[in-house]
């Protein structure tokens, strides 16, 4: 009975010793093999900040408009002659809608690609001529709308939970269109009045950098864009005599700020 209850004390302390051994070394090789990333929670911080976007962006910058209508001829009566021109310079405030997709290859890098829809605030321009009996005017009502795509590169070196912080590097193509509704009055020997329509275009490519915020779905961006690669900035119409060629010269002309400051929310899905 003794030898018995020896036996089974014995087998209990060789168990716990086994026991105490297998734990130090399950430790051991936790500390000298450390467990691997999962792959699927790194895949869901990937799908997590990449998707379609959609939302609203605005823009501050400088256009320049002038309007050409000259006659250095006598005019029927040879009282002299007429000068309509004008240059008119105005802060434009742009407002509009962004969407895109954005693909996040990890963590911290990802490549978005954007277009842009923008409508401008009108501008009037109103020039007058009085001499002897000649009385002219021209006056001429611009709308602006532009159109860009751009590619990106996103950085985010701030990640912690919902929210991330990161620079964008990019490079974008503009189109600006400028939709002009002119009414020329005279009233001479002969009186005439006209409305003219003209559209004007201007291009550029153009660097941009910025930075974007994010919390969650909802994103915040601020960037800049430099001045265009090319000088596309400009359009003219041509020579257009008009009214019987009562002009010797007439022609619109735009010019667009192409460095300007950008900020817009979008949602993505």
């Amino acid at each position: 009975m003794l030898i018995s209850t020896l036996n089974a004390q014995d087998t209990q302390h060789i168990q716990d010793i086994q026991h105490t051994q297998d734990t130090l070394q399950e430790q051991n090789q936790t500390q000298t093999n450390p467990q691997k990333e999962n792959p699927k929670a790194h895949n869901a911080i990937k799908a997590d900040k990449s998707g379609f976007f959609l939302g609203v962006e605005g823009d501050i910058n400088n256009t320049s408009f002038s309007q050409i209508a000259l006659r250095t001829n006598n005019i029927e009566s040879g009282t002299g002659a007429i000068n309509l021109g004008k240059v008119e310079d105005w802060v434009n405030f742009n407002g509009g809608l962004q969407l895109g997709y954005q693909q996040y290859f990890s963590e911290e890098h990802g490549l978005q690609i954007k277009a842009h829809l923008f409508g401008g605030m009108p501008l009037n321009v109103k020039q007058s001529f009085a001499q002897n009996a000649i009385n002219a005017s021209l006056e001429t009502e611009v709308i602006s709308l532009k159109t860009a795509f751009e590619i990106s590169y996103l950085y985010d070196f701030i990640n912690v939970g919902k929210h991330s912080f990161g620079i964008d590097v990019g490079l974008g193509y503009e189109l600006g269109t400028f939709f002009t509704k002119g009414r020329f009055n005279l009233q001479a020997q002969t009186n005439a009045s006209e409305n003219l329509k003209h559209i004007l275009l201007t291009h550029t490519i153009y660097p941009l950098i910025g930075v974007h915020y994010y919390y969650g779905n909802h994103q915040f961006n601020l960037a800049y864009k430099f001045g265009g690669i090319f000088d596309g900035g400009k359009a003219k119409t041509g020579n257009a005599n008009m009214i019987d060629n009562y002009f010797d010269v007439f022609s619109y002309e735009v010019s667009n700020d192409s460095s300007y400051l950008t900020f817009g929310y979008s949602y993505r899905f």
